[in-house]
């Protein structure tokens, strides 16, 4: 599949996916013909580099800004998991049952919050 875009207005006009220029031309070039006097000559569509289309290319930016979202917020949980899985509490939380503020739980418990707040900002 190729992308076309107007010829007369390559920066505003919208794109078309198409096997080739017909069928571009098709797709894209009726509603304009409506729109423009009878004796106006368009050039026709003309193929674009897809990287070049500013709506394909926000949406490869937005899928790769949310896979590195998504990646961070992984390692995030993984780190919360295993700060929590890998820490004891100290002798007196557990005579009491509940962590202080001094407990290696406790302390990894709460970097790995402050990580996936971070990540969520």
């Amino acid at each position: 599949m190729k992308f076309f875009i107007c010829s007369e207005d390559p920066d505003c006009a919208p794109y078309v996916e198409a096997e080739n220029i017909a069928e571009a031309k098709e797709k894209m070039c009726e509603s304009c013909i409506e729109a423009w006097p009878e004796d106006f000559e368009c050039d026709g569509p003309i193929e674009a580099d897809p990287s070049k289309i500013f709506a394909i290319e926000a949406s490869q930016n937005l899928l790769i800004k949310l896979g590195n979202y998504i990646h961070k917020m992984k390692q995030s949980i993984m780190e919360l998991i295993s700060a929590i899985d890998n820490s004891t509490f100290c002798e007196e939380c557990c005579d009491k049952g509940n962590a202080c503020s001094i407990c290696p739980w406790f302390q990894n418990k709460s970097k790995a919050l402050k990580l996936l707040k971070q990540e969520e900002e």
